[in-house]
């Protein structure tokens, strides 16, 4: 009698296991989507997550099982919160009607995600289900956000920078520090490398007419006649140049897209009296096209030095124009 009854004390253990096993078998999420949603003023502030349950999932709800999900998160190639013991996200698990989970967060969900910007972070998630406080497998994550190959931009700057980066008008030299001012060699480089992507064409890197440079950028942009140099075989590539400067090479870049109107209503700077009698009319010209607006007081401060930024973007808007 005895030993009937621990026989039968072991198959109950056996099907209590088994039981419970098949209880924590609930698969995983499947086609895991991210996101990003926008707020009322088009700024992005939070991740939208979705994924498909499994019918193991949907057969535990459909019996009244609690059934948890957990939110995993890695950023910039950081280690995964569940893995560090940083904070994931737990929430009971609800569907719709397709059977669908779909999720919202903010940055206020994850300790590591300081501020939400998807132009200078990338933000991976994976998801797994808990039932009876035991987790069952990651699904396969997914992965949001643009983190750029360059150094040093200011947030203003992130969008159209990524913009001018996919159509490869940042040369790696420009890359390394978006804030230092921009020489005469990188904006015509940049200016280059926007009309031969736009356009479709090389352009010949021949006949140097420079005696203190051999870059082909700058060759071609003497073809194209975006550049003269100083009238004595001089360009100056290394000079930073100045915003007076730009505006001859930017309108020049429209002459050789044939993208300049016949007619352009000129835009007076206050400033104007400080502008080179050889550069008024092309400052003027580009503010009446829209492309420079000066600053707040009304100025263009034609003398001043550009930044990277300020000058990849104004070759950006010139080649999209």
């Amino acid at each position: 009698m005895k030993k009937l009854g621990t026989i039968l004390l072991v198959l109950l253990l056996l099907i209590t296991n088994t039981v419970t096993a098949q209880e924590i078998s609930i698969g995983s999420p499947s086609y895991l989507k991210v996101s990003a949603g926008k707020d009322g003023n088009g700024n992005y502030d939070k991740f939208i997550l979705s994924w498909k349950n499994s019918n193991e999932v949907l057969q535990g709800l459909n019996k009244g099982q609690k059934i948890e999900y957990e939110i995993d998160l890695k950023n910039n190639g950081n280690p995964w919160h569940s893995e560090i013991g940083k904070g994931t996200e737990k929430r009971s698990i609800t569907v719709n009607g397709d059977g669908r989970t779909e999720v919202f967060l903010t940055e206020d969900n994850f300790a590591s995600v300081e501020e939400f910007d998807i132009f200078t972070s990338n933000y991976s998630f994976r998801v797994r289900y808990i039932l009876n406080g035991k987790p069952g497998n990651f699904s396969t994550y997914s992965t949001l956000g643009l983190r750029p190959n360059y150094k040093n931009n200011s947030k203003w700057a992130t969008e159209e920078l990524n913009k001018a980066n996919s159509l490869g008008l940042l040369s790696p030299v420009v890359k390394e520090d978006l804030r230092k001012n921009i020489t005469r060699e990188e904006f015509i480089d940049a200016c280059v490398r926007g009309y031969e992507k736009s356009m479709g064409q090389e352009v010949s890197a021949d006949n140097n007419i420079f005696k203190d440079t051999k870059n082909p950028s700058v060759i071609k942009g003497a073809n194209l006649k975006i550049v003269q140099g100083d009238g004595k075989g001089y360009f100056k590539p290394n000079d930073p140049i100045t915003r007076e400067e730009m505006a001859i090479m930017t309108i020049n870049y429209l002459k050789a897209k044939s993208k300049l109107p016949n007619f352009v209503s000129p835009k007076k700077f206050k400033d104007e009296d400080k502008t080179s009698s050889w550069a008024k009319k092309a400052v003027e010209t580009l503010g009446g096209l829209g492309l420079a607006k000066g600053d707040p007081s009304g100025t263009f401060r034609p003398k001043d030095k550009v930044s990277r930024e300020e000058g990849i973007i104004l070759v950006l808007r010139s080649t999209n124009f």
